[in-house]
């Protein structure tokens, strides 16, 4: 089953270790980031046949296109002008406390959206889910996205949405099959309802058609509605050291579990393992299957 995942704003992921915040960093580690290409990387690691879909903007970017291709993933990136962005993690060494400098990306012109859409829709014939994932670097970014999720739509191509901001508003404007958010990102589409296990995320299935909504809350767990049903999964415990990625391991490993053949409560299990995995150690998003069999305490094939 072939997935494409489409990321509207990549970057390039610096860790840089310090002793103490200020300090120059004893060690700098680079990865290519960004939530869809960080899904494909988890996914390819999972055995699943994924190509991530993104643009790549100046020296920035070549640098991004050889770590990605490094690290497994499968990657179609679309030139533009620009700079691909740097996000800069400092972490601590002696309590991994983290501090973030984040880049803006760059604007894409009509013609650069024009080539990314097509570059998408020459991969949905065949496709069998196109997850769209992370921020859009512009409006017409945004846009693209609700565009894309409805052309994959009607080209019979299941959709699901993982994002933040202006995509995730215009994305679930165009009602996909699956809604990932956390807390946070729910409160950007609806008003919080006080309940802490977030029912008014009901509202998103029956009222808009979202066919289904997965919301992650951190240490508490994660939830999934299907029409007026909610099923909970408890997280695992853990030590966390490092959430950044956690998000993106959860709906790789939903998605695997998906395609496996697992009840939706396994599936449930599976993301919130992958998840805890990925919290427990660096680098971000770089986890295994055998990562979430320490956690789930079962293989599958």
């Amino acid at each position: 089953m072939k997935i494409v995942t489409l990321t509207m704003n990549p970057c390039i992921d610096r860790t840089l270790w310090v002793d103490r915040f200020g300090d120059p960093p004893i060690r700098i580690d680079r990865m290519s980031g960004g939530k869809g290409v960080n899904v494909a990387r988890v996914l390819t690691a999972l055995g699943e046949d994924c190509t991530a879909i993104t643009y790549s903007a100046g020296d920035t970017g070549k640098e991004f296109e050889e770590l990605a291709r490094g690290e497994g993933v499968r990657l179609i990136a679309v030139p533009v002008q620009g700079s691909t962005r740097i996000i800069d993690t400092y972490v601590r060494t002696d309590d991994y406390s983290q501090q973030v400098v984040r880049q803006a990306g760059p604007v894409l012109s009509e013609d650069e959206l024009s080539a990314i859409r097509q570059a998408v829709i020459n991969q949905l014939s065949g496709c069998s889910v196109l997850a769209v994932c992370g921020s859009a670097s512009c409006s017409g970014g945004a846009r693209l996205i609700r565009e894309l999720i409805e052309t994959a739509k009607s080209m019979g191509v299941r959709t699901l949405l993982d994002s933040n901001g202006e995509a995730l508003i215009e994305g679930s404007q165009a009602i996909p099959d699956v809604l990932k958010v956390n807390e946070d990102e729910l409160s950007q589409l609806i008003k919080p309802s006080g309940d802490p296990l977030h029912s008014e995320a009901n509202r998103l299935t029956t009222e808009q058609g979202i066919g289904r909504v997965l919301l992650t809350c951190g240490a508490k767990g994660c939830i999934q509605f299907l029409w007026e049903q909610a099923s909970f999964c408890p997280a695992p415990k853990i030590d966390c050291i490092n959430a950044v990625g956690s998000g993106d391991c959860f709906t790789a490993a939903w998605l695997h579990a998906q395609i496996r053949g697992f009840t939706d409560d396994g599936a449930l299990m599976i993301a919130s393992a992958a998840g805890a995995a990925n919290a427990m150690k660096f680098p971000a998003a770089m986890i295994t299957r055998e990562d979430i069999e320490k956690i789930t305490g079962f293989k599958w094939i």
